[in-house]
């Protein structure tokens, strides 16, 4: 884009936002590639917001290990108040935001954990300390000594047979239901696009900033 285009409100924007693609998956990914290939700072890190049983909302990052034609993918420990709050209401949203290229998305949809092989894959895929930190922590548990949860991970690193998923580590699909993108633009004249699945496929709309 030219500077003096930069300069003129609403003109900013993506081939995307004029002719919008049929599958929003497809566009998402395109997105998340083109971000992980810049090397942005957490490329993969997305908010991912649960409800409680009490009905109030709780939010936190992780991170975003697969795009498919179906949804997205994560992983958590199923002990996790997170991974509770899922497995009881398991009607989720997630955001990511790429300061760096003025992107955004959001998604909303329902939860389902993925196959035994393919969060076997996905953990397999970690770096040995991660797996190890996996196996030994207990995420959001009262912590009595972190001297001693490092020697457990450590101990774990240097038996890399030892290595293997727990039980409790699980990698989760979030069924994708709805799919909102947003450019920034300078001007606050933002583009925007509203996917919805439907009994058709993917119905699509630009929504105003």
């Amino acid at each position: 884009m030219t500077a003096a285009e930069e300069s003129v409100p609403g003109k900013r924007g993506a081939a995307e936002f004029e002719d919008p693609p049929a599958d929003p998956l497809e566009l998402l990914r395109s997105w998340w590639q083109a971000a992980k290939e810049a090397q942005i700072p957490g490329a993969t890190a997305v908010s991912l917001a649960t409800t409680g049983t009490d009905g109030t909302p709780s939010v936190r990052y992780v991170a975003l290990a697969d795009i498919r034609a179906d949804g997205v993918v994560f992983s958590t420990d199923e002990r996790s108040p997170k991974g509770q709050e899922i497995a009881r209401q398991p009607q989720v949203a997630v955001a990511g935001h790429w300061a760096a290229t003025g992107q955004q998305f959001r998604l909303k949809g329902t939860a389902e954990p993925v196959s035994a092989a393919e969060s076997d894959r996905l953990f397999a895929a970690l770096p040995p300390a991660a797996r190890a930190a996996l196996i030994v922590a207990r995420q959001s548990a009262a912590l009595e000594s972190h001297r001693e949860l490092v020697h457990q991970a450590e101990s774990r690193v240097a038996d890399p047979g030892s290595l293997i998923r727990p039980a409790h580590w699980r990698s989760w699909l979030i069924r994708a239901e709805q799919v909102q993108f947003w450019m920034e633009d300078p001007h606050h004249l933002h583009r925007r696009l509203a996917y919805t699945r439907t009994a058709a496929g993917w119905s699509v709309r630009r929504l105003q900033p």
